[in-house]
């Protein structure tokens, strides 16, 4: 803390009265204070970047303040914090411009008469390679792929869908959310429809082990549904087979002529007509009934929950699967990083080195071990991931990315033996090496995007 004079001996020193140094005194703390204040304003809203036109007229406040004012005060006030805070607000105010170009395009577009398709697919190939928007540009790829699931529906249910996506605001972060939720509620759209939209566009987002458990459940309850109603029309069926079986007994009976055989007639006929109706109902359902209780997740990923209530997450392409642990209270944290393990090991296990790294191996339709479950949180953190909650797909397209480095493309060795040469694989003790992992991990966070290959990392490890 900066240390003032004595009053009395500063104020003899300059020759003033000490009641006027005082009072000078007094405004060098005020004016200290005050601009204490701006620079924990400024702070405090970078943090919460909640607003565009705030962060620009911060940058404005910010440009007026005199360093030198600042500094005579007491702050150190560097021009690198000044030109850090600066560039950052330049890309705010980039991204604020680029924001505005597709609010204005699409108002543009709307007022022209364009149909949704029109307008999203200008939108995205306008935008497409702008990073400021990548959050509306996969709203738009998803309200698109929603439009044309639309022209599948009947004629009801199709100009209900167009209408809630016409009446979206396409320059929202949470506008294709609020959509879904909208269509989903809509009493007039149909249980099949419902579990399709859900399982189509309903678990993109599926972030926790709540949710995913939520998921399951709806897919669940719609098995059951429909299984009950496969099981009243079937009856029903057979009833009226019965019947036409009677009917056309009644009527070998009667003579053709016989006035009371033409009303058999006509009553066979329209038992008939009924039993064509429930057949194309039965149908109809089969093709909605799900074979078991699954969606998938991410990409190559899928959540099951089997018939005796366990929950597994499968990989699609290989015979593996990962049981969660028991649901049960402060039991959070080990499912989603018994979810999240399935990640990196499905990466490393196509480098060749899945059940190296995850020594012993992991075993399929089993729960992982903690040891397993740790170390699988030691990749993602130390690779800066939060795996709190369920990875993303771009957060795993990015964690594969990072991985891919620890494999020799050019070189015929096997995983295991690019392991050994980057001091992960111990020989001797046959295990990994986790603190030279970590070590390698943490160089690929760092040098993200300018890491290159193996034998960069190689290079940029030995220093």
């Amino acid at each position: 803390m900066r240390k003032f004079p004595d009053i009395k001996d500063s104020a003899d020193s300059l020759g003033e009265p000490a009641e006027s140094f005082v009072n000078r005194q007094k405004n060098t703390f005020t004016n200290q204070r005050i601009s204490l204040q701006k620079l924990e304003t400024f702070h405090s809203k970078i943090e919460t970047e909640e607003k565009f036109e705030a962060e620009i007229s911060l940058s404005n406040e910010l440009e007026a303040l005199n360093q030198e004012e600042l500094n005579n005060l007491g702050f150190d006030v560097s021009d690198q914090l000044l030109s850090k805070q600066s560039r950052r607000y330049s890309k705010m105010k980039d991204k604020l411009i680029v924001a505005t170009q597709a609010t204005n395009l699409s108002e543009i577009l709307r007022s022209q008469g364009k149909s949704n398709t029109e307008i999203l697919q200008t939108l995205i190939s306008r935008f497409k390679n702008e990073p400021a928007l990548q959050t509306w540009i996969q709203n738009w790829k998803q309200f698109l792929q929603l439009s044309k699931y639309a022209q599948s529906r009947n004629p009801e249910e199709r100009k209900i869908i167009e209408q809630v996506i016409s009446n979206s605001n396409f320059t929202s972060d949470k506008s294709f959310d609020r959509a879904f939720a909208q269509i989903i509620q809509d009493e007039r759209i149909s249980d099949t429809t419902r579990f399709e939209l859900q399982k189509k566009f309903g678990t993109e987002n599926v972030q926790t082990v709540k949710e995913l458990d939520k998921c399951l459940s709806r897919i669940s309850d719609h098995k059951n549904r429909v299984e009950s109603k496969l099981k009243a029309k079937e009856q029903e069926k057979n009833h009226l087979e019965e019947d036409v079986e009677i009917l056309s007994k009644q009527i070998e009976e009667k003579s053709p002529y016989d006035p009371e055989r033409i009303e058999l007639e006509k009553e066979l006929n329209r038992k008939k007509k009924e039993i064509d109706g429930f057949q194309k109902e039965i149908v109809v359902l089969k093709e909605s009934q799900p074979e078991k209780v699954s969606f998938v997740l991410r990409n190559n990923v899928e959540a099951i929950r089997g018939v005796d209530g366990n929950r597994f997450v499968r990989l699609l392409d290989k015979d593996f699967s990962i049981r969660l642990p028991e649901n049960r209270l402060f039991m959070s944290r080990q499912n989603v990083r018994s979810i999240n393990l399935i990640f990196p090991y499905a990466i490393l296990d196509k480098l060749g080195v899945g059940n190296t790294v995850f020594t012993p191996g992991l075993i399929s339709n089993s729960t992982p071990s903690k040891e397993h479950r740790n170390l699988g949180h030691i990749i993602l953190s130390t690779l800066g991931y939060d795996d709190k909650r369920i990875l993303s797909q771009p957060e795993i397209n990015q964690l594969s990315k990072d991985l891919s480095v620890l494999k020799n493309e050019k070189s015929n060795s096997t995983g295991k033996e690019d392991l050994v040469e980057l001091g992960i694989w111990k020989t001797q003790s046959q295990n990994v090496d986790r603190g030279r992992l970590k070590e390698l991990l943490q160089l690929i966070k760092e040098k993200r995007g300018r890491m290159g290959d193996f034998q960069t990392l190689k290079k940029v490890a030995r220093g």
